[in-house]
């Protein structure tokens, strides 16, 4: 519109009907009025920008959604035995990374160790070692070593006072034997070393 305006001014004083002071009036208006109309067309250039971006950034969006349903999805320390970064391996257990969390593929950490008996073997005995461990401190945290003494479920299910004999490596099983003195159902303490029936 503010074009149109000007266009027919500028005719107007083209033809000789129009007078210098409708030049002037033309001009001012025009100083006034330019600004705004500049900044509308910066603001609509802005906005077609803007949605150019917004396009770009949903098919971009897509496209990641597609690349990591089909790509694996793993921890740190997948990627640390990937690798093959002892260093990093050795941090990570150190600060307690999982070696049971599997990857996206189903694999832990162990399987993941490339070349187990040549270039990955120190690899694959770190994680071994670690599993060891972790093993031992939970067996212990449980109170499952031997010599311990512990009620337990025999064969056929009843539980019996026993003492433990060995344990598993991994912590698991226990081979207990019974002990002759204790009934089902009697509570033993230092202070009390005859067994009391409980009601």
């Amino acid at each position: 519109r503010i074009s149109q305006f000007i266009t027919t001014i500028s005719a107007m004083g083209s033809e000789g009907d129009g007078s210098i002071l409708v030049l002037a009036l033309a001009l001012i208006i025009m100083l006034i009025f330019s600004p705004v109309y500049v900044y509308r067309r910066y603001l609509q250039r802005q906005l077609e920008s803007f949605n150019e971006d917004a396009q770009s950034a949903e098919v971009a969006v897509d496209q990641l959604g597609v690349k990591m349903a089909q790509s694996t999805v793993c921890t740190l320390l997948h990627v640390a035995v990937i690798a093959n970064r002892l260093n990093a391996t050795e941090y990570l257990l150190a600060t307690g990374a999982s070696l049971t969390l599997t990857d996206s593929d189903g694999n832990n950490a162990a399987k993941l160790v490339q070349d187990p008996t040549g270039v990955g073997a120190p690899m694959a005995a770190l994680l071994e070692k670690e599993a060891a461990r972790r093993a031992r401190n939970s067996a212990n945290e449980a109170g499952i070593v031997a010599g311990a003494t512990v009620w337990a479920r025999d064969k056929s299910g009843d539980f019996q006072h026993c003492s433990v004999k060995s344990v598993s490596k991994d912590g698991r099983f226990a081979t207990c034997v019974k002990l002759e003195e204790s009934e089902p159902g009697s509570c033993y303490t230092m202070d009390q070393p005859q067994p009391q029936r409980h009601q």
